[in-house]
């Protein structure tokens, strides 16, 4: 006898853009991934009505064709041409995703890195929701000023989320250490969960671990507590290694490209809507030289942004 199929249903809500999953079927991998992903965006939990725009299902099987692209691991696994796919990982996940200009669906059989897929395929589909309504998103962390909000924009490996544990645990409000969300001019928060290892997290709850590059770093979910509300940009810190008189044009190019951010390659081989894509660009140029331009902007080496004082990040101004 067959037993009957288990049902749960999760809706999360980042700044009026909804994305629904059901968890549908009789394994505890399906309620497993399904419990991660409610930890990890705690913070975006809603039991709103609206039709979502992204819409996810958690299945125990999913027949896909024979000629589904194969990947071995979940880095790049979105970044593919066309509105239709079927992907096929090493580790026995199957994804069968539909792009529409309105909405994203998409069907998951899980594997052993499921739940990291799911969150990136979610936060990539919100991204592109999101700018396709005036936000634009830069790779950065952001804290709370007492005049109002601070960037740090840097690469991967930089210190932003050593920064952003820093400012939880002297009790300033955050923004994102991941994915900035800016729209006119001011930032909302994006609650990402921080990757960190080997430091003090008194004031962080553990979900998970997640493996990256070979290496396994302990996840530690943001919970609305901590989070700012919307405010101005009022100062910005650009991490980089170039020549002084180069770091200005790298900032232009790197904010007008979204460079660093890892769901935004997927921009760079999907040219099936330019019109907002260039919409989002002509934003991102925008902000970038408005900000040079005020003098918001200040440049450091990756050592000076490494070895600043513990409460320099978090003073009322940084530059």
């Amino acid at each position: 006898m067959t037993s009957a199929l288990n049902e749960k249903t999760l809706r999360f809500n980042l700044h009026g853009s909804i994305c629904e999953i059901n968890c549908i079927g009789q394994s505890d991998d399906v309620f497993r991934v399904a419990r991660e992903i409610e930890a990890d965006f705690s913070a975006l939990k809603t039991h709103s009505l609206e039709k979502p725009d992204v819409s996810i299902r958690l299945v125990d099987d999913l027949s896909i064709s024979s000629s589904a692209f194969k990947f071995r691991t979940t880095l790049g696994q979105l970044y593919l041409n066309g509105k239709s796919r079927q992907i096929q990982f090493d580790d026995g996940s199957r994804a069968r995703i539909e792009f529409s200009d309105a909405a994203r669906r998409a069907d998951f059989k899980l594997g052993s890195s499921a739940t990291d897929f799911i969150e990136n395929f979610m936060l990539a589909s919100w991204g592109e929701i999101l700018e396709k309504r005036g936000f634009f998103r830069l790779h950065a962390a952001a804290i709370a000023g007492e005049e109002g909000a601070q960037l740090f924009v840097a690469y991967s490996g930089a210190g932003k989320s050593t920064l952003i544990s820093r400012a939880i645990e002297s009790g300033i409000k955050i923004y994102t250490d991941e994915m900035a969300l800016i729209f006119d001019g001011s930032i909302y928060a994006c609650p990402v969960p921080l990757a960190l290892d080997g430091q003090n997290k008194s004031s962080l709850n553990k979900s998970r671990s997640r493996s990256y590059l070979g290496s396994s770093k302990p996840l530690f979910p943001l919970t609305e507590s901590m989070l700012a509300g919307p405010a101005k940009v009022q100062s910005i810190v650009f991490v980089s290694n170039s020549i002084s008189f180069a770091r200005p044009i790298e900032w232009i190019v790197s904010v007008t490209l979204g460079l660093g951010l890892p769901q935004m390659k997927e921009y760079l081989v999907r040219f099936d809507n330019f019109g907002w894509l260039m919409s989002a660009a002509v934003r991102r140029f925008a902000f970038a030289f408005t900000c040079l331009i005020e003098r918001r902007v200040m440049f450091q080496s990756e050592n000076e942004f490494r070895t600043r004082p513990v409460n320099s990040p978090i003073s009322s101004r940084i530059c």
